[in-house]
């Protein structure tokens, strides 16, 4: 005889193998979320009756309660990323923004710490942004350093708008040009770029020094001063260039190399009288039937 067993419904094995459902407003991600709509309806509503003079201590207060509540949910400041940052002390950044981890976020005050970051000496400019739920940004923009500035005996360290950015410290930065001057460092940038237009010849510059806050002298690592004209300071760089080329003139036993005239150059040895030389070009030389002077 078939034995005949008593069927379990589908119902009721539903019933029993089916996990019991939680309830919407006991979600975490749920709570969380509707926080911050609560937070971000108070804000705004507070932050309305404030700027127009309404209810200034109830803002202070309601400010105060929702960043309270808001740490118990977890929105505290547990990471801070930064981007851009190569010469500023990552000690001076924690110190400008002022933060600690566990620090409630929503009681960090963006505006204050960006402003706070763009006075480190390197820093040009900063962005600070919030990421919630417990994740601070900041990306700096630095200074980059062009050139040392002698003065009164002393150094400085200038960015590339002619800036200071530092005076002490700066021994790590002996490579960069030197340009002395009280004025030098408004103009820096472009006589600088001149010079390096010819890296052969930017190789042996020592300095440069401002004149008369007209013009340059540059002084070279033979002890070569070349005085450069007040306008088109690039042409006459640009014929010294060739002229070294051709007749290695700062080997010689020179004391100044005066480019101030656009169609010659004087040179003064260091025990004679100055001697002018054509700067045409070779071509122009030949045409013209002029000499090549490489005695000079």
């Amino acid at each position: 005889m078939r034995r005949v067993t008593k069927k379990t419904t589908s119902t009721a094995k539903s019933k029993q193998g089916r996990r019991k459902a939680i309830p919407l407003w006991r979600r975490k991600s749920v709570r969380l979320g509707a926080l911050l709509a609560c937070i971000l309806s108070i804000s705004g509503a507070v932050g309305w009756g404030v700027e127009s003079g309404l209810f200034a201590q109830t803002y202070n207060n309601s400010t105060k309660a929702v960043v309270k509540i808001s740490a118990k949910y977890g929105f505290t400041v547990q990471e801070i990323f930064v981007s851009g940052r190569d010469l500023t002390a990552k000690k001076q950044l924690l110190k400008a923004l002022k933060l600690k981890r566990g620090t409630p976020i929503f009681s960090f005050a963006i505006k204050d710490a960006q402003k706070r970051v763009e006075k480190l000496p390197w820093v040009a400019t900063a962005v600070v942004e919030r990421r919630l739920p417990d994740t601070i940004m900041l990306h700096v923009n630095e200074r980059r350093p062009m050139a040392r500035w002698q003065r009164k005996g002393k150094f400085f360290l200038l960015d590339d708008t002619g800036a200071v950015i530092a005076e002490k410290n700066i021994n790590r930065f002996k490579s960069l040009p030197l340009v002395v001057g009280n004025d030098a460092p408004k103009h820096a940038a472009e006589v600088l770029a001149v010079l390096a237009s010819q890296p052969q010849l930017a190789a042996h510059v020592k300095a440069a020094v401002r004149v008369s806050s007209r013009r340059w002298n540059i002084v070279m690592d033979t002890d070569v001063d070349v005085r450069l004209p007040e306008e088109k300071m690039s042409d006459a760089w640009n014929n010294f260039a060739e002229y070294q080329e051709r007749h290695n003139l700062l080997s010689r036993d020179l004391r100044t190399i005066d480019l101030r005239q656009p169609d010659r150059m004087i040179v003064r040895r260091k025990n004679g009288k100055p001697k002018t030389i054509p700067t045409d070009t070779p071509a122009d030389q030949k045409a013209a039937g002029t000499k090549d002077t490489r005695g000079a």
